[in-house]
């Protein structure tokens, strides 16, 4: 059966994009001269990919559909996706070995406040790398913040201020390392040139396959 496209992006970009969109349609970013015929071959090419990511959408809305915010719902943290736990022994979101423990009394706004702890938690661990990337390789920069971005995984600023969206807290911890590298390379070198790429290798030699994995996010 033939993969129905939802939507085809044109602009100046160089390479075929394929993106799953949280309502479970495939989108396809491509070049502007590509050809239908180019992108159905790509299509058909990561059929396998598609229907996966495509059959998670799916279930991702049934259970936001059904009851979110209830017991067993799984949530991602740092890669791993572990079941929630209605708690009323505890007075804020915590996550243990096993589960994310969330407070019964947080229930009647659940997404803010697990949109409140998942902003904490990436500060926490991007202000950790942050620290010790610039310690250990001489990087200086003017502050940290958080922030709800949904485009874009980091930024920094010409004033050397760095920006990271609280979702990077939903990848393992080697993606959360390259952007946090990435963008720490981005205080020396204010572009994407050779001299910017050869940094980020020299610091994180991997860093293409940490590149592609977050792609997968």
């Amino acid at each position: 059966m033939k993969i129905s496209i939802s939507r085809i992006l044109r602009s100046h970009r160089r390479t075929i994009a394929l993106v799953i969109t949280r309502d479970a349609r495939l989108v396809v970013r491509a070049p502007l001269q590509t050809t239908m015929a180019e992108i159905e071959t790509l299509v058909e090419r990561k059929r396998n990919w598609i229907t996966t990511k495509l059959a998670q959408a799916q279930q991702r809305q049934g259970l936001h559909r059904m009851n979110p915010f209830s017991d067993g719902e799984l949530f991602r943290y740092k890669g791993q996706q572990y079941p929630l736990t209605i708690t009323t022994n505890e007075r804020s979101i915590r996550l243990n070995d096993h589960h994310i423990l969330f407070p019964e009394r947080l229930l009647a706004n659940p997404e803010r406040a697990m949109i409140y702890w998942y902003a904490h938690e990436a500060l926490r661990a991007v202000t950790e790398r942050v620290q010790y990337y610039s310690e250990t390789h001489g990087f200086r920069h003017t502050g940290i913040t958080v922030t709800g971005a949904r485009t874009r995984w980091g930024s920094c600023s010409q004033a050397n201020r760095l920006c990271f969206s609280w979702r990077l807290i939903l990848t393992p911890e080697p993606v959360i390392d390259y952007v946090v590298v990435h963008e720490l390379c981005h205080t020396v070198e204010k572009n994407h040139s050779a001299r910017f790429w050869n940094r980020v290798g020299a610091i994180l030699p991997d860093y293409k396959e940490r590149k592609a994995l977050l792609k997968e996010y």
